[in-house]
């Protein structure tokens, strides 16, 4: 009896512990029959594997506050993208959408308009489940305007069922005329169908729960090594560039499964333009700046880029603004306008402080400037003024 009440006072005393420490790991995804996986609605937590953010999914499965019926004085954005849209690593207030929403309403000449900007980012997603997303879940919410923040260095690899080798997510091939079609598979495989199961979704409730069984949870997660000091960048960039190697090449040289891989891409993000117009939604595109893009030091760029062979480090936004002009799609440089920015300020945009300097995520500086360059970029289009 003594060991089993000094087991209960050990959990009394462990739990709020790690609550007030900010120690969790909650299930943050759930199965979805669109998407493939998508956040869990009405869940909240401490993300801390990398950077520190206070996390609320609301009622829709957005990340951010409850999304309320839209009056007729707001003016609504829906993001589109993947982690660093999501922005787990940082809290609520310091996520790009959040920043974005402040600037536009701080800086917009009109005073009778209100910008609500909403947070449709999910990690892992490509541009194929974005566009699912898009049907099935944002345009049910009326935005006004579209923002699609495309991630080169592994969106294009996520909408490819052969470099992402990956049975859990939706995929488009290209049919005849290069129209897109849909591969829905994934709800045939176990992972999805056990993932899916009313035992999952309880165990998913009930580790959300309890910070304890989040520890737990964690410590049974297979792990990789994380470096986490400065002087491992450069190898973890080389490593980095050398993976995602398609982005930094030209046409010619990307292998057959790489070309097929931007060739869809490119559909998709026509598809998501088409869809908007049919929707009189405006829509606009920017591309998410990588590590090595962002890094504030032009020498240790081009020693990287020396090492890894790469001519051009904005290879892959010279094509997204070409698809974009074909497209008839306002685009806008950021990863460029990032670049010019570290530089300019000697900061890091990208990494935190348990994690490898530099490298990674967009840290609260990122979030803050990538929010402030696309707002003053927004603010010139005249789809954002009121008419």
């Amino acid at each position: 009896m003594a060991v089993g009440f000094g087991f209960l006072v050990a959990i009394a005393i462990l739990e709020p512990a790690l609550r007030i420490l900010g120690i969790g790991y909650p299930n943050l995804y759930e199965h979805d029959p669109f998407c493939g996986f998508r956040l869990r609605k009405g869940t909240s937590g401490v993300w801390t594997r990398e950077g520190h953010g206070n996390v609320f999914i609301n009622s829709s499965g957005f990340r951010g506050p409850e999304i309320n019926a839209k009056t007729t004085n707001v003016f609504r954005i829906a993001v589109l993208g993947d982690s660093f849209i999501e922005a787990l690593q940082v809290d609520q207030a310091d996520t790009f959408c959040a920043r974005l929403q402040n600037l536009l309403n701080q800086t917009s000449v009109s005073k009778s308009r209100v910008y609500e900007v909403i947070n449709c980012g999910v990690s892992g997603f490509g541009t194929a489940q974005e566009l699912l997303m898009l049907q099935q879940y944002v345009f049910p919410l009326n935005p006004d305007a579209v923002l699609l923040a495309v991630y080169p260095e592994n969106d294009i690899w996520n909408n490819s069922r052969e470099l992402a080798a990956d049975e859990s997510r939706p995929y488009f091939t290209l049919g005849d005329n290069s129209t897109l079609v849909s591969d829905m598979s994934f709800r045939a495989s176990l992972t999805w169908m056990v993932g899916n199961t009313p035992y999952e979704r309880i165990k998913a409730a009930i580790v959300n729960r309890s910070r304890i069984l989040q520890v737990i949870q964690e410590a049974k997660r297979p792990k990789t090594a994380q470096p986490t000091v400065a002087n491992n960048a450069e190898a973890i960039l080389i490593a980095a560039v050398n993976e995602s190697r398609y982005i930094y090449q030209r046409s010619e040289k990307l292998s057959p499964d790489e070309k097929k891989a931007w060739d869809v891409t490119d559909r998709l993000i026509h598809a998501i333009a088409s869809e908007c117009r049919t929707h009189h939604t405006s829509v606009f595109l920017v591309n998410v700046s990588s590590s090595l893009q962002a890094w504030p030091d032009p020498a240790f760029r081009k020693r990287v880029a020396t090492t890894c062979e790469v001519e051009d480090v904005f290879e892959s936004e010279n094509r997204l603004r070409r698809v974009c002009e074909m497209a008839d799609l306002p685009f806008y440089a950021l990863a460029s306008a990032m670049q010019q920015e570290a530089e300019r300020s000697s900061v890091f945009l990208h990494g935190f402080s348990n994690t490898a300097k530099g490298v990674g995520h967009w840290n609260q500086q990122g979030n803050a400037v990538a929010a402030k360059l696309v707002a003053e970029w927004l603010l010139q289009q005249d789809s954002m003024l009121p008419k």
